[in-house]
């Protein structure tokens, strides 16, 4: 677990973007994306829904 993939998570509940979210962590949307998925594996669960450029809950 680390608690990065949690400060990702709530930085990109606040912007519903991911390459907004990448800009304000100053790292890549590739790492961004790569947070999130090991965060779904370890808590088993999808975070979010990618519609069009948009992320939903």
């Amino acid at each position: 677990m680390n608690l990065e993939w949690y400060y990702t998570f709530i930085v990109i509940a606040k912007y519903e973007n991911y390459r907004k979210a990448a800009d304000e962590l100053f790292i890549t949307q590739t790492s961004v994306f790569n947070h999130i998925k090991n965060l779904e594996n370890l808590l088993k669960l999808k975070l979010f829904e990618a519609k069009v450029r948009n992320i939903f809950f």
